[in-house]
């Protein structure tokens, strides 16, 4: 019996892979006209420059500078376990079409390094993080890159390296019609793994075996072009976690313990209705 209880609970602990529980984090449609937290999913919302308000339902940016970015605050999330993984998805557009440009339009996940953001550049000087580097117009040159904190704006500046090789061959933004990107960080047994994708297409695959942090708390989007407006809509982080070991394995005895009992009371039941000879 004790065997056979044993052995249950490993198999339950180690058939397939463990179910990850999603938390969405923010899922933010500007319905409510303002830039701030007003609801249980929503979040503040800071720019580094120019203007950042709601216009008709989309969070609308102006930037009047080059490499200039907008942030928005996060439940902070670490990931732990190998599959671990928290994600960035939203719709855009540009108000004008981009031009050609290889950093045209940038997208990340961040850690604020204990200074919260505000509508102030230097409050984002030190945050630490990954993102998309993807081209806008004929370039066709994109690039995960990893920043560092030093001191320079967010998602901008030179305090960044490159993670794996450029993607030459998916073309750049276009146009001024609505369009969705993502990038989600996924926990590895050696690092993590980044994925960057526009309109449904995978642009970028890469893996950091030395990362810069494991704890996010921001994301943030930027652009390289000069007085451009951007609109984004329905932006959505949500963080996966993929149960520790310790938990299967309590979930697993729990089972054995009751499927125990149950085999323990239909015996009794069998032994007591027998006929007695």
């Amino acid at each position: 019996m004790k065997k056979s209880i044993l052995g249950w609970v490993a198999l339950c602990a180690l058939c397939g892979p463990a179910r990850a529980d999603v938390v969405t984090h923010i899922s933010d449609d500007f319905s409510d006209g303002l830039r701030t937290k007003t609801g249980a999913t929503d979040t503040n919302w800071w720019r580094t420059n120019g203007t950042l308000s709601v216009v008709s339902g989309q969070l609308e940016w102006a930037s009047p500078g080059t490499f200039q970015a907008i942030t928005g605050d996060v439940p902070t999330s670490t990931l732990v376990q190998a599959g671990d993984t928290i994600e960035l998805t939203f719709n855009f557009r540009f108000a004008a079409a981009p031009g050609t440009q290889a950093s045209g339009f940038r997208f990340g996940i961040y850690n604020q390094s204990g200074t919260a953001a505000t509508d102030v550049a230097a409050s984002t000087d030190n945050d630490k993080g990954y993102f998309a580097n993807i081209s806008t117009g004929a370039t066709m040159a994109h690039q995960v890159r990893r920043e560092t904190g030093a001191t320079l704006p967010i998602i901008a500046g030179t305090d960044f390296t490159q993670i794996g090789a450029n993607n030459t061959t998916s073309p750049g933004i276009t146009g001024t019609l609505d369009q969705n990107a993502s990038i989600k960080i996924i926990k590895t047994a050696s690092g993590v793994n980044i994925v960057a994708s526009v309109n449904g297409t995978e642009y970028l695959n890469v893996v950091d075996a030395s990362p810069v942090t494991l704890t996010f708390d921001e994301v943030a989007f930027g652009s390289a072009s000069n007085s451009q407006t951007l609109l984004f809509d329905n932006v959505v982080v949500t963080f996966s976690a993929v149960p520790e070991p310790s938990s299967l394995i309590l979930v697993a005895a729990g089972g054995a313990c009751l499927w125990t009992r149950r085999r323990f009371a239909f015996k009794k039941r069998r032994d007591s209705e027998a006929p007695v000879g």
